[in-house]
């Protein structure tokens, strides 16, 4: 463990949770800067730089593990899970201009599907599987990661479909869209700070994590308010500090719990979950409440007229996200029935004793 001491590692949380959390919207206001004032490309070419920095600081300071026996990459388990992965979402995505009813959305999701299953048995029977089920077997860890995947499947869909509402709506520039989002990433990084050094001190990480994915969702709520000549002040600003508030919170405490707990030998595996949890949840999030948004605007078209384009695309935007707040609050149940109660930060694998100095708190 890289970590011995209880507070270093409350503050390794939070700094994850503050830097993640807040990685997409300073990516929006990168974007922006980059397609105001120099070409839209950039936002692809710029990927070259930082994975060059990655690259160098990897080099650096990462170190090979010198275990005779650490186990080998499972070929078979990645190509399957990876293929299993790419029918979801693909198909996810068709759905959105093919229809849910079309060859080119149910053959990929259904092939999706069956690589899944198939990828969930070569872990149970592989000498060397790639995700070890015993590490998502867990109550707290399963919930940890369920949280990562539907928090970040709702907050993905509200960061594309809030771009659309400030360029196409507002008329917002791509620099001032980016700015639009701060005030989210400000809270986010607020509230995740405030999280590891207050927060866990207190309230068991059930609390901590439903409470942040019930006010993410009641930010979303307030973003359906938001028509074509609402003030931003008036309900995209609560809107986002409220998802903000709820994201910085309820994400540093699932990755915390994604962790905690696990294995010396699948620490790995466990970090690995947390990222593929939130990269799937994107992805597959914006699929498929953009196909929700596409049949909204059409229908509400269909019955105005091709002239209520405006209105239309606000229409839609609404419908997304009342979807994105009914995953957040979804995600809310679900992990308040699994994280199990009075579950605390602590330091060693295998000991759920109570931080020290903590006298008392919510369950």
């Amino acid at each position: 463990m890289i970590f011995t001491d209880l507070k270093e590692l409350n503050k390794a949380f939070g700094i994850f949770g503050a830097v993640s959390g807040s990685a997409g919207a300073v990516g929006l206001l990168l974007g922006g800067l980059l397609t105001d004032y120099v070409d839209w490309r950039w936002c692809m070419y710029v990927n070259i730089v930082l994975a060059v920095a990655g690259i160098i600081g990897g080099l650096t300071l990462l170190h090979n593990s010198a275990e005779p026996d650490k186990p080998r990459l499972s070929v078979p388990s990645t190509v399957v899970g990876s293929a299993a992965v790419f029918g979801l979402v693909f198909g996810s995505a068709k759905a959105q201009t093919d229809g849910w009813g079309s060859a080119v959305t149910l053959i990929p999701l259904i092939a999706g599907g069956l690589l899944l299953a198939g990828f969930v048995v070569l872990q149970q029977v592989a000498r060397h599987p790639l995700i070890p089920l015993r590490v998502v077997a867990d109550r707290n860890r399963g919930a940890a990661y369920l949280t990562l995947f539907l928090a970040n499947a709702a907050v993905f869909a509200l960061f594309l479909f809030l771009t659309y509402y400030f360029q196409g709506v507002l008329g917002y520039s791509p620099i001032m869209t980016g700015v639009a989002f701060l005030p989210m990433m400000a809270a986010i990084t607020v509230v995740a700070t405030l999280t590891q050094g207050v927060l866990l001190r207190h309230l068991t990480m059930r609390v901590i994590v439903a409470a942040g994915l019930i006010a993410s969702g009641a930010g979303a709520a307030l973003l359906t308010q938001a028509g074509a000549g609402s003030p931003y002040a008036a309900w995209v600003l609560p809107g986002l500090v409220l998802v903000g508030t709820g994201i910085g919170s309820a994400a540093v405490v699932a990755v915390a719990v994604g962790q905690q707990g696990v294995d010396p030998r699948d620490a790995g595996t466990a970090g690995a979950l947390n990222n593929v949890s939130q990269q799937l949840g994107s992805a597959l999030g914006v699929a498929l409440i953009s196909t929700f948004v596409a049949t909204a605007t059409s229908h509400y078209l269909t019955r105005h007229g091709s002239t209520a384009v405006v209105g239309a695309t606000v229409h839609g935007f609404t419908i997304g996200y009342w979807w994105a707040a009914g995953v957040f609050w979804a995600a809310a149940v679900l992990c308040s029935a699994l994280i199990r109660g009075g579950t605390r930060l602590h330091h060693e694998a295998g000991q759920p004793e109570p931080l020290d100095e903590i006298a008392g708190g919510l369950i």
